[in-house]
C-alpha cells in the first residue's frame, strides 16, 4: 500500500474523473447504447476488476481509475437504460445522487443531534412533508417541531423491511407495554394477505412471535383482501387461542401492485381495536397525484404507513419512511435508554437514535430534499 500525504488536489481530480465517467456511463444509458445486464458470472466479475491487486497494492488514482470503473460499469445493471424494467429500486434523480455525495464529504451520523444537526433537521422537516400527506400534519410551517394535536411523527430508515419491522414493535409495544422488557407473549397473531412483503413475516419473528403468526387475510382472485371477510378469520385466531393485534395490508403489492381496501379494513379495525399498518413501500407515493391517491382513500385512518422514496420518489437507494398518526408510537417502539449517548439535556426529541434500529445513519433526508428541492415537481 503506497504511504505518505494526498497531494492536495487528489480529491478533486479524483472527483472529476470519476463524474465525468458516471456522466458518460448515464448517457450511454439512456440511449440504450449498452445492454441493461450483462449478467456475469462471479469469479470473471471479480477478476475483471482486479479486486484482489487493488486491495492488496492500493494505488488507485484519477490516472488509473477507469481500470477499475469501466469493467465496474460494464458489468453494472444500467437502470438508466430504457428497457430497464424490474428490481424495485428507482432510477435516481440527479438530486438524489447530489446528496449521496453530500453524505459522502460530510459523513454525519445521526444517532444524536450533535452528530448531524443539519441532516438530522432536514429529515425532519422531509418526516413532516410526508405526514401531511397523509393527513397526520396540522401546523402550518412544515419546519415546526413543536407537538400539536393531529401531528404524527416517523423516521426514515435504510429500507422498507427495517421499516415494516418498526410499525410491528410500535404495533406490539400498543398492546403490550411491557413485552420490550418481559418478552412477547406466546399467543399474538398478526392478519395479513399471502401476497404481503415477506418482511412483515420476517419482523413477526424477529420481534419472538415466529412466522406461524401470520393469520393469511381471505382475498379474491386478484389477491386482494377481502375486507368483509375478516370478521370469519378474527374469530378463528381467537378459536384457535390467539390474540390478534394488528392488520397489515398493501398499498399496493409488490407482485401486483394492486390497492387494498384501506377504508374498509379501518372500519374492522376500529370495531375490534386493532394497530391497522399500511405497506406502502411502493404505491403510497400516489398520494402526491390527484388522480392516483383514491388508491389510499382512509390511509389517515390508518396507525402506521411504510413509504419508500427510493422506488416511486428517485431517490437513491435506499431511503424509506415510516410514519405513525400517534406520535407517542415511534417512542414506544424502543424502550430503550443508553446513557452514554442519550443526554436528557440536549435535544432528546431530535435523537434519531432513539426511534429507529439503527446507529449510525446515513442523511437519508437530503436525498429525498434535493430531489424535492431541484424539481421539477413544485407544489407538492
Amino acid at each position: 500500500m503506497k504511504s505518505g500525504v494526498p497531494s492536495p488536489s487528489a480529491f478533486s481530480d479524483l472527483a472529476s474523473r470519476v463524474v465525468a465517467t458516471l456522466e458518460q456511463y448515464r448517457q450511454d444509458s439512456q440511449k440504450g447504447n449498452e445492454k441493461v445486464l450483462r449478467n456475469t458470472a462471479a469469479g470473471p466479475l471479480a477478476h475483471m476488476l482486479d479486486l484482489e491487486k487493488w486491495i492488496r497494492r492500493g494505488g488507485l488514482d484519477h490516472t488509473n481509475l477507469e481500470d477499475f470503473l469501466t469493467p465496474y460499469l460494464d458489468a453494472s445493471q444500467h437502470v438508466h437504460n430504457p428497457a430497464f424494467i424490474g428490481h424495485q429500486v428507482a432510477v435516481p434523480h440527479r438530486g438524489a445522487i447530489m446528496g449521496d455525495l453530500i453524505h459522502g464529504v460530510t459523513n454525519n451520523a445521526m444517532a444524536v443531534y450533535e452528530m448531524g444537526p443539519s441532516a438530522t433537521v432536514v429529515e425532519r422537516v422531509i418526516i413532516n412533508w410526508m405526514l401531511e400527506k397523509a393527513g397526520w400534519f396540522s401546523s402550518d410551517q412544515l419546519s415546526d417541531f413543536s407537538a400539536h394535536p393531529g401531528n404524527g411523527a416517523g423516521v426514515l430508515t435504510h429500507g422498507g423491511s427495517l421499516a415494516n419491522l418498526t410499525a410491528v414493535l410500535a404495533a406490539r409495544a400498543a398492546a403490550f407495554p411491557h413485552a420490550w422488557q418481559d418478552g412477547t407473549p406466546d399467543n399474538l397473531a398478526i392478519i395479513a394477505p399471502a401476497a404481503t412483503h415477506y418482511s412483515i413475516a420476517r419482523a413477526a419473528a424477529i420481534a419472538g412471535m415466529g412466522q406461524n403468526a401470520i393469520y393469511p387475510a381471505p382475498v379474491n382472485a386478484l389477491d386482494q383482501l377481502r375486507a368483509g371477510q375478516l370478521g370469519n378469520l378474527y374469530r378463528r385466531a381467537c378459536d384457535d387461542g390467539k390474540t390478534v393485534f394488528m392488520v397489515s395490508l398493501n398499498a399496493c403489492a409488490t407482485a401486483t401492485g394492486l390497492y387494498d381496501p384501506i377504508d374498509e379494513v379501518a372500519d374492522f379495525c376500529a370495531a375490534h381495536n386493532l394497530w391497522l399498518h399500511v405497506d406502502g413501500a411502493h404505491g403510497a407515493s400516489a398520494l402526491l397525484s390527484d388522480k392516483h391517491r383514491h388508491h389510499l382513500n382512509g390511509v389517515s385512518r390508518a396507525d402506521s404507513l411504510t413509504w419508500d422514496a427510493h422506488k416511486m420518489l428517485r431517490t437513491s437507494a435506499l431511503c424509506a419512511a415510516i410514519l405513525f398518526k400517534d406520535p407517542a408510537a415511534l417512542g414506544h417502539a424502543f424502550s430503550q435508554e443508553g446513557s452514554y449517548i442519550f443526554y436528557e439535556e440536549n435535544h432528546p426529541d431530535l435523537d434519531v437514535g432513539r426511534t429507529t434500529i439503527e446507529c449510525t445513519k446515513a442523511a437519508l433526508g437530503a436525498k429525498l430534499f434535493m430531489v424535492l428541492a431541484i424539481g421539477p415537481w413544485a407544489g407538492l
